[in-house]
């Protein structure tokens, strides 16, 4: 079903008003239409990852072994591949998108690879050092890492490994103890990527908190580094021993 308000463009009061009564009153059939076009869905059967293709009017996506582009067989023009958008039988726990899967680490690098937009910018890394001569004497970060989408999703496949190697598998549980790195990123979508549970712990929390959170967890794993940079100056980290 395609509803009849743009919910990413909203030009007016008027518009934001309508946008608000509609998802108040059919919350299914908005996130559902949202859900149709801007999320890519694996189709196990066809082993195929689609979305619905408004121009087309029909569900495509790309083949998951080759990443060809590929036109749906498995599902009609009204058909989705949940059985229901929102279970509420057991609320307040709540199901969406009952009997679907995805995966956020393919939706936010792969995609973009394959349609095209590999040399695209994907993530703009910059430390915290200040230097105030660059750019014209207008000041910059001394540090600064450009990824497009091709060399994040290198970089993703790199730590995805590494975690596979770990004896990690879908639905294991890991920690992550680092400081504001590029490699945080990557080891988060490496997680998203494998399914494994990830708790993030913000580098300058004491060993106390950190050891809690570990423990409340669950964490097989915890991924750290043995040191950061905060108001430009280099600060060691200790992990605390389990």
């Amino acid at each position: 079903m395609t509803v009849g308000v743009a919910w990413e463009q909203i030009g007016s009061q008027a518009g934001e008003d309508a946008l608000r009564r509609l998802i108040n009153e059919s919350p299914q059939d908005f996130f559902g239409d949202v859900a149709r076009r801007n999320i890519h869905w694996f189709d196990a059967q066809a082993k195929q990852w689609v979305n619905f293709d408004l121009a087309a009017q029909c569900w495509a996506g790309f083949a998951a072994n080759t990443g060809e582009f590929v036109t749906s067989g498995a599902l009609a023009q009204d058909e989705s591949p949940w059985s229901s958008v929102l279970d509420e039988s057991q609320a307040p726990y709540l199901r969406w998108f009952v009997g679907a899967q995805t995966n956020a680490s393919f939706n936010e690098i792969d995609r973009h690879v394959l349609q095209g937009r590999g040399a695209n910018k994907a993530l703009i890394f910059e430390g915290d050092r200040w230097d105030p001569s660059k750019n014209g004497g207008r000041g910059g970060p001394v540090t600064e890492q450009q990824f497009s989408y091709r060399g994040l999703l290198l970089e993703v496949v790199v730590r995805a490994r590494v975690l596979t190697n770990l004896g990690l598998k879908t639905g294991d549980r890991i920690a992550l103890n680092m400081p504001n790195i590029p490699e945080q990123i990557f080891y988060i979508l490496a997680a998203q990527r494998l399914g494994i549970i990830y708790t993030p712990v913000f580098g300058g929390f004491s060993a106390k908190t950190l050891s809690d959170r570990l423990h409340d967890a669950g964490a097989k794993v915890v991924i750290t580094a043995d040191g950061g940079y905060r108001n430009a100056e280099a600060v060691p980290f200790e992990v605390p021993e389990k």
